[in-house]
């Protein structure tokens, strides 16, 4: 029963999510490019090549835990591998529309 499960969902996203990965990987490069104008953010747009982000917070204000907290007020989830390294995923819930309400999140955030 357990196999089926995790099997439709693998179907599901054969069949719907495999055109969208451009789509991710695209908004994942324009998302990293925004936040890397940003001088408290240290990252390396040309080392994003899937929909993943990962950067360096260098605005000591804020604890990794602190950070996270305060991206949740606007609404964005992000993931912290600890010392300091954050990781951001595009998907299919994320459009390029989302790509400023993120960005104008974290300036916000971190100019206070």
């Amino acid at each position: 029963r357990q196999a089926g499960i995790l099997a439709a969902a693998g179907i599901y996203a054969l069949d719907n999510m495999i055109l969208r990965l451009e789509e991710d990987h695209d908004n994942a490069k324009e998302l990293a490019a925004s936040v890397s104008k940003i001088s408290s953010i240290d990252i390396d747009v040309s080392k994003v090549s899937t929909n993943l982000i990962f950067f360096k917070l260098k605005n000591k204000k804020y604890s990794d835990e602190k950070f996270i907290n305060e991206l949740i007020k606007h609404n964005i989830k992000i993931d912290s591998k600890g010392n300091r390294l954050f990781r951001m995923v595009t998907h299919s819930g994320f459009s390029n529309n989302d790509i400023g309400h993120v960005a104008e999140a974290f300036k916000l955030i971190l100019m206070k």
